[in-house]
């Protein structure tokens, strides 16, 4: 995902320490919980927030290691089949794809894109999903985000 192996025993330790205690019973260890341990292994991941409704502002954030380069991208519909772009992931929009923006996520590996829904949108339907790629480093050492669908409320 990152261009670069991950250390199994890196992994292992993230994953104990995101986890979920387990309780009573035996000992098999925490039960891992990769909401948690994603952000702390500093996967790229891309959220929306608002109230997604018609002719109202939407943001799309891309958190990341600070300072990395960063590309965002829209697209009305999803590939079928996720298309590999080794070393970096998987790109899972299809055509057509509009770049939205690029740069540098700030000190705080953020950037935040901000839009507003046309006063049109149907209600219920996808009006547009979004995925990012960035990258940190040398050549070869970057990743898509996880895409991010916009439904209209």
């Amino acid at each position: 995902a990152f261009g670069l192996p991950l250390a199994p025993l890196v992994l292992r330790a993230t994953l104990t320490a995101t986890g979920t205690p387990q309780g009573s019973g035996g000992n098999i260890g925490p039960r891992p919980n990769l909401r948690s341990a994603l952000p702390a292994l500093g996967v790229p991941r891309i959220a929306l927030s608002g109230s997604f409704l018609p002719g109202t502002s939407y943001d799309v954030t891309l958190n990341g290691p600070a300072g990395a380069l960063y590309i965002l991208f829209r697209s009305s519909s999803l590939l079928n089949v996720p298309f590999a772009i080794p070393p970096y992931g998987y790109l899972l929009l299809a055509s057509p794809i509009t770049r939205l923006g690029s740069g540098h996520l700030d000190g705080t590996g953020t950037a935040v894109y901000t839009n507003t829904l046309p006063g049109n949108s149907v209600p219920g339907t996808t009006f547009a999903n979004f995925q990012g790629w960035q990258r940190y480093g040398g050549a070869g050492v970057g990743a898509f985000t996880n895409y991010a669908p916009l439904v209209v409320q």
